[in-house]
């Protein structure tokens, strides 16, 4: 018999499915760690990604404890978030959940357009006809793009055991070319060690210290997603063993990717080929080990690694956007499951969102900025809200994060954070990041969770605007 929680999810889920569910994140890191290679030389990006891979690590085992906390609390680390917070600052919760919903969202409009270039340039290089729409040109890689968005959404809201079941299959395929290009190399090129560089020097002409949080702070939009797991902390049949399992072995695996692709792929074929083409270079890497003649083979399990990742953030976001609502943060119309136990009317959100981002937003790059900005944010408060909440149950810790240095842990990495997002902030044409206009964006979105929350609370609900909740904390096995 299927079990479901109090808040009405199923208990459908093992750590091995949340792994499944997360693996968007190492898929990412594979297809997008040649941005950072190209720039910054493949010592560099090693530096950043291993400091951020390991953050990401000791973070997951502090919400791997929030989690268990706060039982029957889906929508991730900003409810996590808005749970401590709430009896001092009510609005910080919505910035973290409307953060953390943003940043795991607007992947789906990227990796849709993505596929939909790939396959255009692959396939049907010769349908270049467009309209225009919005003052914008649309083609067929957004017609693409949005066929993705809503098998996604079709696949989602039928359950998430049927997504960690398709995520674990298409896995299989992503995990051959994986072993081709990161394990290949070993038995048939030399791994030449000498073709790897460090250039942050020329990181947009900052300071060292300040380029490598400039880096950190746009690495971290994918090395800090294994937190998804704890997304789904309702969902596990065993949470207190496997939430802290998904959380590690995806972490782990994220740093064996991360590793493995800064030192093989520049050895096997050169920084400059990687920064010339820093998605399209993994042609040339499957040609040296295993000969020409797979390039559609190739761009196939590129477009079914975007497919993963797409159905990891419709996953995540909608159970942010449902925590969101649930907690009263936002309009109360999303906090609805369906007959299969899945926050189905935040995913037409989603859907409905990422389809206008395709259609209407020429250039997503402000979106991708403004997203990574409330996500950093939505982790800040999550992990100084787990030492109020240490503070405040000094005698109900887990067992998993046990001892006063956890504390301290967090407030030390609740202090790189903030430099990080601040720096970033300030500097995101260091990386490409763009100029004014997408810090203005950055600062509206989160602005417009803002007006939202004000909304709910000052003209939805009957008991009027409250910047603060005085009630107690939830126990653990309470719900409200």
């Amino acid at each position: 018999m299927t079990a479901h929680t109090a808040t009405g999810f199923v208990r459908s889920l093992r750590w091995s499915d949340g792994v499944m569910l997360a693996i968007g994140t190492p898929v990412t890191t594979f297809c997008l760690i040649g941005l950072e290679i190209g720039p910054i030389g493949a010592w560099g990006a090693l530096a950043v990604w291993c400091v951020t891979s390991l953050i990401a690590l000791v973070q997951n085992l502090i919400y791997a404890e929030l989690a268990l906390l706060l039982p029957d609390r889906s929508g991730g680390i900003g409810v996590f978030a808005h749970e401590a917070w709430r009896r001092y600052a009510t609005p910080l919760g919505a910035l973290a959940v409307f953060g953390y919903w943003a940043g795991w969202s607007v992947t789906l409009a990227v990796c849709g357009l993505q596929v939909g270039r790939l396959v255009q340039a692959q396939w049907f290089a010769s349908w270049t006809a467009t309209v225009s729409l919005g003052g914008g040109a649309v083609g067929l890689p957004h017609v693409i793009a949005a066929a993705m968005i809503l098998l996604v959404y079709v696949l989602n809201v039928r359950g998430i055991a049927l997504v960690a079941r398709i995520n674990r299959i298409v896995s299989v395929l992503l995990g051959l070319l994986g072993a081709v290009c990161l394990i290949g190399p070993f038995f048939v090129v030399p791994i030449d060690l000498s073709r790897l560089h460090w250039h942050f020097g020329g990181s947009g002409g900052l300071p060292l210290w300040q380029a490598f949080l400039v880096w950190s702070f746009i690495t971290s939009w994918t090395s800090y997603g294994t937190e998804l797991c704890a997304t789904f902390a309702p969902e596990y049949h065993n949470p207190r063993d496997h939430i802290r399992w998904a959380l590690v072995v995806s972490s782990l695996i994220v740093i064996l990717v991360a590793v493995l692709s800064c030192v093989v792929l520049p050895s096997v074929v050169g920084e400059q080929a990687i920064g010339d083409d820093p998605i399209g270079f993994y042609v040339a890497v499957v040609d040296r080990i295993i000969g020409h003649g797979l390039t559609g083979v190739f761009i196939a399990v590129i477009c079914l690694a975007q497919f993963v990742t797409m159905n990891s953030a419709i996953a995540g976001s909608s159970r942010a956007l449902h925590g969101l609502a649930e907690r009263g943060l936002t309009v109360r119309q999303l906090d609805r499951l369906n007959g299969r136990g899945v926050p189905a009317r935040a995913m037409v959100v989603d859907l409905v969102v990422n389809i206008f981002i395709v259609f209407f937003i020429a250039n997503i790059t402000g979106i991708i900025f403004a997203g990574n900005i409330g996500y950093i944010l939505s982790v800040i408060l999550a992990l100084g809200g787990f030492t109020i909440l240490r503070r405040h149950r000094p005698d109900q810790t887990p067992a998993i994060c046990r001892g006063r240095i956890w504390t301290a842990i967090a407030i030390v990495l609740v202090v790189f954070n903030l430099a990080m997002i601040g720096v970033g902030f300030l500097n995101p044409a260091a990386a490409g990041y763009g100029g004014h206009t997408q810090q203005v964006v950055a600062v509206a979105i989160l602005v417009c969770s803002l007006l939202l929350f004000f909304y709910r609370r000052g003209v939805q609900d009957s008991d009027g605007l409250r910047l603060r909740e005085a009630d107690a904390l939830p126990r653990p096995g309470m719900t409200r």
